[in-house]
């Protein structure tokens, strides 16, 4: 651990004229290190490890570089981290283009997470996570395909694997795409919203 240490204020210290305020924490019985608040490096066994996404990846192996993989209990599993061996350390204009590489492809790898997580159907009111759950089952995932769709062909798809499914799921799938709970969704639109569902299901 106080090797690992070392190592990472060695590697702060070598890329702080680059990229300023690394942060460090501990991680696997090493460290990771952050940049603006995403994890990008790990360094274990005095050994540095870069990040890679489905896009880096390809490249980590062509220099090849051997993956991270921490033991668990009795058996190990790989994690999409990648070590920096020597002629790639000493080596300042390869080193510096894989480190840029490595952060863009980190906060890309962040971005998409962040944008699927803010776009799940939990999210929205009335939304619970069994109600999330049948909706997927319905092939809605998210909440665009929710609000493209409408509540109504949207209940109509829940209805074809749930056929006892109660029309308050209507009301609340109404109110989620208007980002309404379903308590303020007025008495007038609940009975223009079972019209259209009459309508369209005969």
């Amino acid at each position: 651990m106080k090797l690992s240490k070392k190592l990472t204020t060695t590697v702060i210290k070598r890329l702080t004229p680059h990229y300023a305020n690394l942060p460090s924490r501990s991680l696997f019985g090493g460290y990771g290190l952050c940049q603006k608040g995403v994890m990008f490096a790990l360094i274990n066994d005095e050994k540095l490890y870069l990040r890679a996404d489905t896009q880096s990846e390809a490249l980590y192996q062509e220099k090849e570089m051997s993956q991270f993989f921490y033991r668990n209990r009795s058996y190990p599993i790989g994690l999409n981290y990648y070590h920096v061996h020597n002629s790639i350390w000493e080596d300042e204009v390869i080193l510096l283009h894989l480190i840029k590489v490595t952060i863009d492809a980190a906060h890309r790898d962040n971005k998409i997470k962040t944008n699927t997580q803010s776009n799940r159907l939990k999210n929205l009111p009335n939304i619970s996570l069994n109600l999330e759950r049948l909706l997927i089952m319905a092939g809605i995932s998210d909440q665009l395909m929710l609000k493209e769709l409408g509540a109504v062909n949207a209940y109509i798809k829940l209805r074809r694997i749930k056929s006892d499914i109660s029309t308050e799921q209507l009301f609340a799938l109404a109110g989620a795409i208007k980002g309404q709970h379903i308590a303020i969704v007025k008495q007038q639109q609940q009975d223009d919203l079972l019209k259209q569902l009459k309508r369209q299901s005969n």
